[in-house]
């Protein structure tokens, strides 16, 4: 229901996100903390990394968390580990849901973010859903500068990978902007 409120906003345009530094590793507890009884039916495995600042709207980034879990409980088989993991790479903070569902084919790995389109398969099939939450996914992230892509799990499955700009490099291009105008 969530999904399809915010997805009205967006396309609205009323939807302005406040954006401020947080730790991406703080929202991914608190997100899990809350709802673990809701996936109790599988393993959270939490990996989260300290010092994972970035500059964000932090409703926002309790959806992606929200969103990305929620899929990889909903395409894992019952018992599995979804991993959520926190960590710096380079310029960037990296937030990785991994499941042990099916997988996304590589044929649709750029569709899937496309609102409405929900993929092919069985296990799309037998899950619910109309295809909104992905999207907004991608609407958040791209609004905070991020980047998201849908790759192979190394160990099966499929893995979720955001990136988005660490605090302090948001900062520099802003003091540089500010410097050439």
């Amino acid at each position: 229901m969530q999904d399809l409120l915010d997805f009205a906003r967006m396309e609205r345009g009323d939807l302005k996100l406040v954006l401020e530094p947080v730790d991406v590793s703080v929202v991914a507890r608190r997100v899990i903390d809350r709802l673990e009884p809701v996936w109790s039916s599988h393993v959270i495995d939490r990996q989260l990394g300290p010092d994972a600042i970035v500059i964000a709207d932090v409703a926002a980034l309790e959806r992606i968390v929200t969103n990305l879990v929620s899929n990889a409980v909903k395409f894992s088989p019952a018992g599995s580990a979804v991993r959520v993991a926190v960590d710096r790479e380079g310029d960037d903070v990296r937030l990785l849901v991994d499941d042990r569902g099916p997988g996304v084919p590589a044929d649709e790995r750029d569709r899937i973010f496309v609102r409405f389109f929900r993929g092919g398969g069985e296990a799309v099939v037998r899950t619910s859903g109309v295809g909104i939450g992905l999207a907004v996914v991608k609407d958040f992230v791209t609004q905070m500068g991020g980047s998201i892509e849908v790759t192979d799990n190394p160990e099966g499955g499929a893995r979720f990978t955001v990136r988005l700009p660490q605090e302090s490099v948001v900062e520099q291009e802003e003091a540089e902007g500010a410097a050439t105008s």
